[in-house]
């Protein structure tokens, strides 16, 4: 995509201005500034300049033989929030750019001109600052052009989070654990998992070092005096692992941290075909709480299309199994899958709620640079997405009236009418993990490969990640990563 800026203000990066022609052009590409346009490429144009407190942008957007221009002026008395000059700005070209695109292709988005993965850590700071619902809704929806709909459901999620971060303090942290392998990979994922035998061959020599790393850091997060409350196994597939290698991960997890305050311990098994009455057994015997079991679809056509390797049959299965044990159940499903409709999607959920899990997100579909559906599939990026929207809407709708309520919700880009990922659960049964790495305001340790640590010190959060690659994570030496954090915490307890 040709995008042209000319910003006299000097507050906005190119980076901004991306993110916002992604919300229309899903998977373009930019070049950089000397790039030649090329016949028939999208192009847009930014000009934004600022004087006495009015900031301006001319936006102009082609597409195809269409083009479309517009002209905001604002001010921060304008704005319901009355924000710094940054995000006036930054306000003053998202109105341009979306009523261009408005003109060009009828619709506007509806989560406006919002690029962030976390909307509702902008309405948690808003209400913890004494705002009220009805402002925080009004500021969205003038602002930032959000839906009602989309506003209301953000700020709904934000006041249930706080109910639950009064049950947190500060002091308390998560551990998350990487299983970067899977039995086959989607053509959606482009989650660093592993598939095939050759990498399988990896799997003995990466427990081995990842117990190494978990001893580690369990004693790293001992000697910071947190407390930790949530463990989440995730992955890849992490019951992609026998009973035996299972055992040992969990035995050394349960040996190696205080667990005297963990309140929940999550085994993500993902693939149904990978979990067995012996695994659960195992994971029961570590104390381990939760489990998901995801099926994505119950369509089992739709299921073969992006490379799962399972059927509904195996899924329901799978629960049959997961029932006799005394583990709170979470699933996932997937709405605007290639080939799915409302109809089938609505089939999915309905499946799903009457397998009666206590947790259950809702991904909307989002086309990832390094996926394989993106060059399979023709078509597969969608930015108006109206299936893939009204199935969101089904799925709020319907599990309201099942007594699941939203509690976590995070975005991203590329995806299918620009929708969301939204965690329903039932009253009580709320993941914990899921909140504190959204919401980013308790320290999350991590260990494997890619594995992000986040550590939140006064109000500040620094970030170090294990090599996203298993081969690289094997070669790295494993006391830099602890010597890293130690510094970092040794540094800001020296400064307090």
């Amino acid at each position: 995509m040709n995008l042209n800026i000319e910003n006299t203000t000097g507050l906005l990066n190119d980076y901004f201005f991306q993110m916002l022609c992604l919300i229309y052009f899903p998977g373009e590409k930019f070049p950089g500034r000397d790039h030649a346009a090329r016949e028939n490429e999208p192009s847009a144009s930014f000009f934004v300049s600022a004087n006495d407190g009015v900031y301006e942008c001319r936006c102009c957007v082609t597409s195809g033989e269409k083009t479309a221009e517009k002209t905001i002026r604002l001010t921060a008395e304008e704005t319901v929030g009355s924000y710094e000059d940054e995000y006036i700005a930054q306000i003053c070209s998202g109105k341009a750019f979306l009523l261009c695109c408005r003109e060009l292709f009828g619709f506007t988005p509806p989560w406006g001109q919002m690029t962030g993965l976390r909307p509702v850590k902008r309405a948690l700071f808003y209400l913890d600052r004494g705002r009220d619902a009805a402002w925080v809704v009004k500021m969205f929806k003038e602002d930032f052009s959000v839906s009602d709909e989309k506003a209301k459901l953000c700020v709904d999620i934000a006041q249930r989070q706080q109910k639950l971060f009064g049950t947190l303090s500060d002091g308390d942290c998560a551990l998350y654990i990487a299983i970067p392998f899977c039995p086959t990979r989607c053509t959606y994922c482009s989650f660093v998992s592993y598939s095939g035998q050759k990498l399988f061959a990896l799997l003995s020599e990466y427990l081995e070092r990842l117990q190494k790393d978990i001893v580690r850091m369990g004693k790293l997060i001992k000697s910071t005096g947190q407390k930790l409350v949530s463990i989440y196994i995730g992955g890849g597939t992490p019951t992609i692992l026998d009973e035996s290698q299972l055992d040992a991960l969990l035995e050394t997890i349960t040996e190696s941290v205080d667990m005297t305050h963990v309140r929940e311990f999550t085994l993500e098994s993902g693939r149904p075909d990978t979990i067995t009455d012996g695994k659960l057994t195992v994971a029961e015997k570590y104390s381990v709480t939760r489990i998901s079991i995801n099926t994505q679809t119950t369509d089992d056509n739709i299921l073969k299309a992006i490379g799962r390797k399972h059927t509904a049959a195996d899924f329901f299965a799978a629960y049959d199994i997961a029932h006799k044990h005394t583990l709170s159940l979470n699933t996932d499903l997937i709405a605007g899958l290639p080939c799915d409709t409302r109809e089938g999607f609505a089939r999915s959920l309905d499946n799903v709620i009457s397998c009666c899990p206590d947790d259950i997100t809702v991904h909307t579909m989002s086309v990832k640079n390094a996926a394989p559906i993106r060059f399979e599939v023709e078509g597969v990026y969608d930015p108006e997405g109206q299936c893939a929207k009204d199935c969101v809407s089904y799925a709020r709708e319907t599990l309201a009236q099942n007594n699941y309520y939203p509690y976590y919700l995070y975005r991203q880009k590329n995806t299918v009418g620009n929708a969301e990922n939204c965690g329903y659960a039932k009253p009580g049964t709320e993941c914990l993990y899921n909140i504190m790495t959204m919401e980013e305001r308790h320290s999350v340790f991590a260990c494997g490969a890619s594995a992000l640590t986040k550590i939140v010190v006064g109000g500040r959060i620094e970030r170090f990640a294990f090599p996203k690659y298993p081969f690289e994570y094997l070669k790295q030496d494993s006391g830099v990563f602890e010597r890293e954090i130690t510094k970092l915490l040794c540094e800001r307890k020296e400064n307090e």
